[in-house]
């Protein structure tokens, strides 16, 4: 790059060059005539992705045309072309043809001649530009030009002044204006395409707008973040970024499209005055930023229940500005209370400056060639719940967004792991029954007591973190509650290291390597409650058949307990409808048991219920002891009211074992407790129908006449009435059909006595004098 590119224009307080905004980089140009005869011959390249940028001296007397050269920072200028007299403004570069078109003023026409310039630097005059007016007084030319990406020869102009709403469409072509109505007076340094908008700086406030170019529309982008720059001279868009050349202080900027936020990519020189251009129809720009990221706590160590504080900075080594980089750290799952800061340093940018939970925030980085390096510092403040376990790793990032790209990618990314500090949590299991056991311990083992619930279930203690890492720890069983001995101590979840188990004072040591950090020990310590533990199982010797002789059903009583049992045994035995005992009552089924019943404990006041059914209830004080059985026997009665399959309910409790309270529950289907509730299916077949060739008497009703009609007998009085069921009786004294069975049909019916409680009663009938059949009621 050559001098000229620095020096001042002594003009540009008065006519500041153009700022530039958009794809389209115009070119700044003095010739008034050809200077080359094969210049036309010579088109520029769309797809190079070249920026092209036009200077004027300091005596505002000729131009030079330069290309970008983008691979270094701070960028370099190559020349291309002779120096050309005197400046050409408002240029933009033609997609339709691959040419530079620009203005420049001659004596009595201001700003209305229109160039064309070749990729040799040279110039053409096309004529003077029918339809288009000279710029307003005191601003001798058109300073903004752009083509859009139609194709369609169109070169957009617009004069320096902030007050007029007017933009112009020159046909390159036909060398013809015409004028386009802003919605606002607008005064850019320099314009350019993308997006179907046109964008520049404004001067006088450093405020992006766009221009509509169909109804000319004028927005505000965002807010202006560094007030007045002067003229942006030279503005560049593509569809992913917008970028501006400052004249006073140098500079190449990008413009953030929805803030409008810059952020420094790469040191400019100096210029008095500034036009570019580039092809609205090449590729978008892009600039290599190697981003970088660090994150530390500066611990090795965290303890759950408390805040990890961590510093995470992002920067940028360059060799060009990046903006709108996104830096982003997750929380590590189980973790969801955090806060953090970002504070931007050396020209760096936090887009937002604080926030709650991940991070997910957009920073910009630019890049100093010299002094210190641009960068954003975020402070996260994370929660780490008490029941949070295992490492806690943590990752943040950086990336760039279009319009650079990163060289390198390992250090896009940092991590941070620190191991928990050691912890134990102490679990109680209680075998045979459940109780409150104290627990004590050092190194930061707090006293505590665990209480089980449900036997043989597994309680813990809150997880308690230990006070150093490496130290030899202990932890104890106070004295168990009566009947409980403590049977083992194991531990889990040490990386390394031994726990060493004292049964008999009831401690377990870990040695230093067991707690080293990271580790999460659990130790386990089992009591067992020596007593008994009771078990029925039922089975009966069916199927039966209605009066058969020799049915009983078997109890079978077992110990699994770790001792004998003690005190009174009981089972209770839910006869079904249809099955009677056999025995009186008071009767023993097994040596030391005795089992009792009632023949009406299922009677309400007012119901008769057959002598089937019965609760049997059978006891014994007799210890059986651990591992050992007894069988009951129960002899029973099947009679006709029993249906096809009967079932039996029966339940054991007490003798020591804790099971209900120490009572047996009550049998029945609602027992459903599978050790101490049992039931036994048995079917029955029902008596044969009497023979078909059975001879019926008539019908007698013994009780019709006296003395039994309408009579009432006092206690301890005996009466009998005598019938003749069929003449000659003696035919019935073998029977006749299966079995040579005697059928009588009855229906029984009486009052057990007024006024109530009375005395028991028997009714008795007999055939043939033999007893048939008995009735008894019970007091009352």
């Amino acid at each position: 790059m050559n001098t000229s590119i620095s020096r001042a224009n002594a003009r540009q307080n008065k006519q500041p060059w153009k700022s530039l905004l958009g794809l389209v980089v115009l070119l700044l140009s003095g010739m008034g005539v050809s200077q080359r005869a094969h210049a036309q011959a010579n088109p520029f390249t769309c797809n190079d992705g070249r920026l092209y940028l036009s200077q004027l001296n300091t005596a505002q007397t000729d131009t030079q045309l330069f290309w970008i050269n983008r691979s270094v920072n701070p960028f370099t200028y190559p020349s291309i072309g002779p120096v050309l007299p005197q400046g050409t403004n408002g240029m933009g570069y033609n997609p339709a043809n691959n040419f530079l078109y620009g203005l420049r003023g001659l004596a009595g026409v201001p700003g209305s001649n229109l160039y064309r310039m070749d990729a040799l630097g040279g110039q053409t005059a096309l004529g003077v530009v029918a339809g288009l007016p000279p710029p307003p007084t005191n601003i001798d030319i058109y300073y903004s030009g752009a083509f859009t990406n139609a194709n369609d020869n169109i070169l957009y102009v617009k004069d320096a002044s902030a007050v007029s709403n007017t933009m112009y469409r020159i046909n390159v072509l036909t060398l013809t204006a015409t004028p386009l109505t802003l919605s606002r007076g607008v005064y850019v340094a320099d314009f350019d395409f993308a997006n179907g908008l046109f964008y520049g700086i404004e001067t006088s406030t450093g405020q992006l707008v766009s221009i509509n170019p169909t109804t000319g529309q004028v927005i505000n982008i965002g807010t202006p973040t560094s007030g007045p720059t002067g003229p942006i001279g030279a503005f560049y868009a593509d569809a992913t970024g917008l970028y501006g050349v400052q004249n006073a202080g140098g500079g190449f900027y990008r413009y953030d499209a929805v803030t409008g936020a810059r952020t420094l990519i790469s040191g400019s020189p100096v210029s008095g005055g500034n036009d570019g251009a580039r092809c609205p129809n090449g590729p978008a720009l892009t600039f290599a930023a190697d981003l970088a990221i660090t994150k530390t706590d500066g611990n090795a160590t965290y303890t759950p229940g408390t805040n990890v504080v961590y510093t995470i900075v992002a920067s940028n080594n360059g060799p060009f500005g990046a903006q709108d980089a996104r830096v982003q750290d997750a929380l590590p799952s189980g973790i969801s209370t955090a806060s953090w800061t970002c504070t931007a340093a050396n020209g760096a940018v936090c887009r937002t400056a604080s926030g709650s939970g991940a991070i997910d925030a957009r920073v910009d980085l630019p890049f100093n060639t010299s002094g210190a390096a641009a960068t954003a510092t975020f402070t996260l403040t994370m929660a780490v719940p008490t029941t949070f376990t295992g490492p806690l790793t943590n990752t943040a990032t950086v990336a760039v967004a279009p319009g650079n790209t990163d060289p390198v990618s390992t250090n896009n990314s940092a991590t941070d792991t620190n191991q928990s500090m050691p912890r134990v949590t102490i679990s109680k299991v209680s075998v045979g029954g459940i109780g409150a056991f104290a627990f004590t311990g050092s190194n930061g083992v707090a006293a505590q007591t665990l209480t089980t619930t449900v036997a043989g279930t597994p309680v813990s203690g809150a997880p308690q973190v230990l006070t150093t890492v490496g130290v030899a720890t202990t932890i104890t069983e106070g004295v168990p509650p009566a009947g409980y001995v403590l049977t083992s101590i194991s531990c889990l979840g040490f990386p390394g290291g031994t726990a060493t188990p004292n049964l008999a004072t009831r401690t377990v040591t870990l040695n230093a390597a067991a707690t080293a950090a990271g580790a999460n020990i659990t130790c386990t310590f089992t009591n067992t409650l020596t007593r008994p533990a009771l078990s029925i199982t039922k089975t009966s010797n069916g199927p039966w058949r209605v009066g058969q002789t020799g049915a009983t059903y078997a109890l079978n009583i077992s110990n699994s307990g770790t001792a004998g049992t003690t005190g009174t045994i009981t089972v209770r035995d839910q006869l079904p409808i249809g099955i009677g005992v056999r025995p009186a009552t008071g009767f023993s089924p097994a040596a030391g048991w005795t089992c009792t019943y009632s023949d009406e404990a299922a009677q309400s006041a007012t119901t008769i219920v057959p002598n089937t059914g019965m609760l049997i209830t059978c006891t014994s004080t007799t210890a059986i002891a651990a591992g050992g059985a007894a069988v009951l026997t129960l002899p029973v009665v099947v009679t006709s009211a029993s249906p096809a399959s009967v079932i039996n309910y029966a339940a054991i409790g007490g003798g020591g074992d804790p099971f209900n309270g120490g009572a047996a529950p009550i049998a029945g289907s609602t027992c459903t407790d599978a050790t101490h509730c049992t039931n036994a299916t048995t079917s029955v077949t029902a008596s044969p129908p009497a023979p078909a060739t059975c001879t019926a008497g008539a019908p007698i009703n013994l009780f019709e006449a006296a003395p039994f009609q309408g009579t009432f007998f006092t206690d301890d009085t005996t009466q009998t009435q005598t019938a003749t069921l069929i003449a000659t009786a003696g035919n019935y004294t073998t029977g006749t059909g299966p079995g040579g069975r005697l059928v009588v049909d009855m229906n029984w019916r009486w009052s057990p006595g007024f006024p109530l409680p009375s005395d028991p009663s028997t009714m008795t009938l007999r055939v043939n004098g033999a007893n048939y059949a008995t009735l008894t009621t019970q007091v009352g």
